[in-house]
């Protein structure tokens, strides 16, 4: 399971990077260079902060789901609790 999780972290990375780097690239757009620049990088954060929102909103969605069918489980009681 830890490889499994190292190895999509790292995929998740990678993707992101490339998501935002296509945006960077895609808007540094115009006649001076640092301007356009300037504009890319701007875009790029912008999509980070919606992914970042976007993650935060379905992370929560999840975690109100309540819990699972194990809050139903009894434990077996121990010989102790049954004899006394």
């Amino acid at each position: 399971a830890s490889g499994l999780n190292n190895a999509a972290f790292q995929i998740g990375g990678a993707l992101g990077s490339a998501i935002v780097t296509s945006v960077a690239v895609s808007q540094a757009v115009g006649s001076d260079p640092l301007a356009a620049l300037t504009e890319g990088y701007r875009s790029a954060f912008g999509a980070s902060v919606a992914f970042a929102a976007l993650g935060l909103v379905v992370a929560i969605a999840l975690l109100r789901k309540g819990p699972g069918p194990a809050a139903d489980f009894q434990a077996p009681a121990l010989e102790s609790e049954r004899r006394g």
